[in-house]
């Protein structure tokens, strides 16, 4: 069937001809018994049931007007050029819908937003800023680009330059009335607002300055008195000292307080010094139980395979095994150390040396390289920032 459609498809004249000639044929077969016989004889068909051929007929003649004749018809007159036609035709009005669609949303979308940019120019004609910059931004963010929204905005920021402006000689005198009542932080917010025009009024300009340097001044004395309490109150946490270590940092030399400042910085390098040590103490203290652990297990496990050893630890951080036994030798030693675990396994946890004894006359010693344990305190803290001497 699918060598007769590309048969149809490449050479639909050739197809339509052998359609027809087999068509034809299959019912000069089913109509004359003189042609059944001749085609029967032909194909050496020996078959006793009629039946049969009538059947075979129908199916290959079936088959032959519709793969070969209908479909030959169908590719000589052009109808796969037709429908491929039809359907570029319907991709393009659907495309062209879509267009229209699409056009038509935009256009809906810009009616809104031009509505919202006359919403928002009313509002800032009407002094309510903080509206109308809102309605704008909403449209900047729905939809970028949009001429109306920048230009609200700017009118916007017109406006509250000119509403600031005016009320300069105010806002200076709200600074000074809260500088005289010692409200160093409310003058400060004061100033912050008006922080874009302060250059235009001398008097305001002064004042803000002082306001500034008041506010910096409690700060740094602030920073200060937090160091100082954490050296006294809370010497061995190191995350505090870190913290109060941050903000004294931040202490110019070139500021009044540098001196208390550095004072305060040398109380927290003896916290951070003693804390360094007790952690490089414990440290130590982790790694050493490690190691009288291993050994008492490793004495146990000999013992219940019936060799009777001692096992004995020594050095002032415990770091040298020693093994005896009054029957070891060269053999036995070997057998315990030629796959490398035992002794990998032992330097792993901070031992320096391994000796195997008899106790009298045989020993054998391994020295191992274990990772140095000095320095735990300072890696402990490195995540801290505390690594280094605190110093300024």
């Amino acid at each position: 069937m699918l060598s007769c459609l590309v048969l149809a498809f490449t050479l639909p004249v050739a197809a339509i001809t052998l359609g027809i000639a087999i068509t034809g044929l299959t019912v000069f077969y089913l109509a004359k018994d003189s042609v059944r016989s001749r085609v029967d004889r032909a194909f050496k068909r020996r078959e006793p049931r009629r039946w049969v051929g009538t059947t075979t007929a129908i199916l290959v003649g079936s088959w032959a007007f519709m793969s070969l004749f209908v479909f030959g018809s169908f590719v000589a007159s052009g109808g796969i050029e037709w429908a491929k036609a039809e359907r570029h035709a319907r991709e393009l009005a659907a495309q062209d819908a879509a267009e229209k669609q699409r056009a038509a949303d935009e256009a809906t979308h810009r009616a809104q937003a031009d509505a919202l940019v006359d919403e928002a120019k009313s509002a800032a004609a009407k002094g309510e800023f903080g509206h109308a910059r809102e309605l704008a931004e909403k449209i900047r963010d729905d939809m970028p680009g949009h001429a109306g929204a920048e230009g609200v905005l700017q009118q916007v920021s017109d406006g509250l330059r000119q509403q600031l402006v005016a009320a300069l000689p105010a806002k200076l005198a709200e600074i000074k009335t809260n500088m005289a009542g010692g409200r160093w932080r409310e003058a400060g917010v004061v100033c912050d607002e008006i922080k874009e025009f302060v250059a235009e009024d001398g008097d305001a300009q002064v004042e803000c300055q002082r306001v500034s340097a008041q506010l910096r001044k409690g700060e740094v004395e602030g920073w200060i008195q937090e160091a100082r309490r954490v050296a006294a109150d809370e010497c061995d946490t190191p995350k505090s000292i870190a913290e109060a270590w941050s903000d004294l940092r931040k202490v110019a030399p070139s500021e009044g307080a540098f001196p208390a400042a550095k004072k305060a910085a040398a109380a927290l390098e003896k916290c951070r010094k003693r804390t360094e040590r007790e952690l490089e103490e414990g440290v130590r203290q982790v790694m050493m139980s490690q190691r009288e652990r291993r050994a008492s297990e490793i004495e146990n496990v000999m013992l219940e395979e019936g060799f009777d050893v001692s096992v004995t630890l020594k050095g002032k951080y415990k770091d040298q095994l020693r093994i005896r036994w009054v029957l070891i030798g060269r053999a036995l030693v070997h057998q315990f150390t030629k796959d490398g675990e035992l002794l990998a396994g032992l330097q792993k946890i901070g031992f320096q040396r391994v000796v195997f004894s008899d106790g009298y006359y045989e020993s054998y010693t391994y020295e191992l390289e274990p990772d140095s344990e000095a320095g735990g305190g300072k890696i402990a803290l490195a995540g801290l920032g505390l690594d280094e001497p605190i110093k300024m």
